[in-house]
């Protein structure tokens, strides 16, 4: 699936309101536009003929990036929607989820879909401040008491995060509604109920292979703390599994479904990553950062610099102003 990295200005934002009937109501896009920190790129809301009054039915679709970490679920203006529920699914890395801002925040994978409330104290959201590029996402908000029921519901059982998968056929959904001309989307009470139902069954689903995951997922987690605690250290599979206490390739296979590529690689690219925020946000020496990130020469990380950048460190700090 390939996704859209423009941002054309024609956006609306998820805080915007509708009437009390459900109708849609042209939105103010003042506090949007003037919110630098993101912006929705695609976006509809939905106008619901013939609801049943409390099942769930669909109130918004957006396809949208954040910037900076100022984009946040304290910081963003949101109008209240009391027991509106929100599925917001990461398209590329960037955001982060966790109980609150002084909280051990967890990073979000492509294909990871965050259930929370709009109005939700439990729950912290945001864009990951390490990051250096922006974080896709598409967000649908769902109302109706019947669905705020069955979120906390599978809040309780599942937790807070799901592993969809981006070929997800829910995301290729979801995307292709965004992109509604007119930014209305009409749809019968029926349809809405069992749209509503589809993105329910979707999470319900996942959570029942989170379960089986689990374990998986905490070994990956387990050592991608040690690298990053320990960065410019020459990690081996063999010495993470040792710490750790699996095997090389339980370690390896438990780390490669996590994040889609070898324990070794992922501890390359945690260095790139770093070298990228010194290069951009400091003036230490180029001989500095390489040494501190456990390169062994200039020419080993100039080359793995250029492999994901195809510019040398120097000309990517140049580029900085």
């Amino acid at each position: 699936m390939r996704l859209r990295s423009t941002t054309p200005s024609n956006a609306a934002s998820i805080g915007s309101t509708s009437g009390p009937n459900h109708d849609v109501l042209p939105p103010d896009r003042s506090k949007e536009l003037a919110d630098r920190s993101y912006r929705m790129v695609d976006y509809t809301w939905f106008r619901i003929a013939g609801r049943v009054r409390d099942l769930p039915a669909p109130h918004y679709l957006g396809h949208g990036f954040a910037y900076s970490e100022q984009y946040n679920i304290r910081a963003v203006w949101q109008a209240p929607m009391v027991d509106h529920v929100v599925v917001k699914i990461a398209l590329s890395q960037g955001g982060v989820v966790g109980t609150g801002p002084g909280s051990q925040l967890r990073r979000l994978e492509p294909g990871e879909a965050v259930l929370r409330f709009v109005e939700d104290p439990d729950l912290w959201e945001s864009y990951d401040s390490r990051q250096s590029k922006p974080w896709e996402f598409v967000g649908l908000i769902l109302n109706g008491a019947v669905a705020a029921a069955t979120a906390r519901c599978l809040i309780q059982q599942h937790g807070r995060v799901y592993s969809l998968g981006l070929r997800h056929r829910l995301i290729r959904r979801l995307l292709d509604m965004s992109r509604q001309p007119t930014h209305v989307s009409e749809m019968t009470g029926l349809i809405a109920y069992n749209f509503a139902n589809t993105v329910f069954a979707a999470l319900y689903d996942s959570g029942n292979g989170n379960l089986r995951r689990f374990q998986s997922i905490e070994l990956a987690e387990a050592a991608e703390d040690l690298m990053r605690n320990n960065i410019s250290h020459d990690w081996t599979i063999s010495e993470l599994a040792e710490r750790i206490g699996v095997s090389r390739e339980h370690l390896t296979r438990a780390f490669s479904e996590r994040h889609g590529i070898p324990p070794r690689r992922f501890l390359v690219e945690l260095r790139i990553e770093e070298a990228c925020r010194r290069l951009r946000y400091t003036n230490d020496p180029v001989k500095s950062i390489f040494f501190d990130l456990g390169f062994q020469s200039h020419t080993s990380f100039s080359r793995a610099f250029q492999r994901y950048h195809r510019v040398t460190p120097g000309e990517y700090r140049q580029q900085r102003g």
